[in-house]
């Protein structure tokens, strides 16, 4: 019976001493997840994510190995390129040196934490230099991309906070206000008829040179504002992480791209770009810090690749050619050179136009667009970083429009004894600085013995007057006459009598104003006169 008690209290002291071992071993460390949130694009699929911090609360050891699993809410893919090894994704702190990235797919990577790592209370772990697919999301401000913080095995980490933001999405171009994205044409629409002056240069594209272009040569300017301070970055301020110090390892390829697409552009016309586009801060002078993109030639379809000008070609007075393409369209891509990281900055690209020929009639539409472009959501080995979804701001750039004027003389007649005279003055030639034109008139006669073509005139110079009579150039006819000038600004009148050289004279006679008929390049079409059915 002696023995049988003390076996029985043997027993009982080896396993309070067990659980009490057991316990120990099994007590889980317990972290706290925080965070160092980023404002990032909603139009970028490589920004860079805030840092994410680990904090045991609580001193503790790991009692086998665990996976800490590192999940982004909602699901926008991880898209650093380097992806094997994984930098710049990297671990910092007090435990960093035997932690390891184990895998990085999708939207989650995780992190090895071996059996027996130690915590001390109040020491912490970073995980910083991701890199975010944030197009794939609608998520905006105020909103963020979040990650989600799990344990496997259970029981070997506990967390008191397992959520932090690391991300807050804002549209990197500024949609509204006095100085909003957008594509503002030239106050006048381009003439067929006024060619503009060529500057000089070897005619290919992009080729770059010196010299400014002649006054009013501009035909729009593609305005870019930042939504937020920042939101241009260079190349250099897109590092993140271990890529500030570390010597030829980084993935950035470039700084922020601004694409301009221009469509739709009428033949005969070359566009011209500065090679230097300073920010003026609302009217100061531009400095070493402020805002200035740099025309980047050889670029892709995308905007991609290509290198920035530099020495003499970096320059606001040089201007670099682009030839159109058979469809009409053009790309001209900027980058950013460098940025006032504080401010929110505005850049506003002057497109000019010229022809040497007289150019087709029609609108030219531009777009604005962060780049390089591209459709990829996820790591690459060859895609830029940084690149973007393509959100352009659209609108009209240019119209060509012929220079001309329709006049329509409603009822003229040389039949029954009567004729009736024409007159049409060119009055470009005014007090007022108006740029003079010249061109011949055509004559489209409807109605009873029209003449079997259009009557062209001799060339109308500025500030004279072209007259006829009806029974020398239409013997006969009866019917209306759409005159159309070769020039703005011409005025006609008609006058219609009987008895003309006969004794007696005109017993009747009355005259009347043409109406002058809106140009149907222009319109599109020729459209009803207001009220008529």
């Amino acid at each position: 019976m002696a023995l049988q008690k003390k076996l029985w209290i043997r027993g009982t002291v080896w396993a309070v001493l067990w659980g009490c071992l057991a316990g120990t071993a099994e007590a889980a460390v317990p972290l706290a997840v925080s965070s160092l949130p980023r404002v990032v694009r909603q139009e970028g699929i490589t920004e860079a994510a805030g840092e994410i911090i680990f904090t045991a609360t609580a001193a503790g050891t790991t009692a086998a190995t665990a996976v800490l699993t590192v999940r982004l809410q909602p699901a926008v893919s991880i898209t650093n390129n380097r992806v094997a090894p994984q930098f710049p994704i990297t671990l910092t702190g007090d435990v960093a040196a035997v932690l390891s990235i184990s895998n990085v797919s999708g939207s989650a990577l995780t992190i090895t934490v071996p059996a027996g790592t130690p915590f001390a209370e109040g020491s912490e772990f970073r995980l910083r230099g991701l890199r975010l697919n944030v197009a794939a999301t609608d998520v905006t401000f105020p909103a963020a991309i979040s990650v989600q913080v799990s344990a496997a095995p259970a029981g070997v980490f506990s967390f008191q906070n397992n959520l932090a933001p690391v991300a807050f999405p804002q549209a990197a171009l500024a949609a509204s206000g006095a100085a909003a994205t957008a594509i503002l044409p030239a106050s006048a629409p381009l003439l067929e008829c006024a060619p503009n002056q060529t500057p000089s240069g070897s005619g290919a594209v992009n080729v770059v040179t010196p010299g400014s272009l002649p006054p009013g040569a501009t035909a729009f300017r593609a305005v870019a504002t930042e939504n937020f301070a920042a939101a241009f970055t260079t190349a250099a301020s897109f590092l993140i992480g271990d890529e500030r110090t570390a010597t030829n390892t980084t993935e950035v390829t470039n700084g922020t791209r601004l694409l301009v697409r221009v469509t739709n552009l009428p033949p005969g016309l070359t566009l011209f770009a500065p090679g230097r586009v300073d920010s003026t801060l609302g009217g100061l002078p531009a400095t070493s810090s402020t805002l200035r993109l740099a025309l980047v030639k050889g670029t892709d379809a995308n905007g991609a690749a290509g290198t920035p000008v530099t020495g003499g070609e970096d320059a606001v007075t040089a201007f670099a050619r682009f030839t159109p393409a058979a469809d009409g369209s053009a790309l001209i891509v900027y980058q950013v050179a460098q940025a006032a990281p504080g401010l929110i900055e505005t850049a506003a690209i002057p497109i000019a136009v010229t022809n040497a020929v007289s150019p087709g009639l029609g609108e030219a539409m531009a777009s604005l667009a962060l780049g390089p472009l591209s459709a990829l959501d996820s790591s690459s080995a060859t895609e830029p970083i940084v690149r973007f979804a393509d959100r352009p701001v659209r609108g009209a750039a240019l119209r060509v429009i012929s220079c001309r004027t329709n006049l329509l003389f409603s009822w003229v007649t040389n039949q029954g004894g009567f004729d009736a005279g024409l007159a049409i003055s060119n009055t470009s030639r005014d007090p007022f600085n108006t740029a003079t034109q010249r061109g011949s008139i055509t004559l489209h006669f409807f109605g009873m013995n029209a003449p079997s073509s259009p009557l062209v005139t001799p060339v109308v110079e500025a500030g004279t007057t072209y007259t006829a009579v009806l029974s020398t150039i239409a013997p006969g006819f009866q019917g209306y006459i759409i005159a159309v000038a070769g020039f703005q600004f011409a005025e006609g009148f008609a006058f219609l009598s009987n008895g003309a050289g006969q004794p007696g004279g005109p017993t009747l006679a009355t005259s009347y104003v043409p109406t002058v008929l809106p140009d149907v390049t222009a319109l599109g079409a020729r459209l009803p006169a207001p009220g008529s059915q």
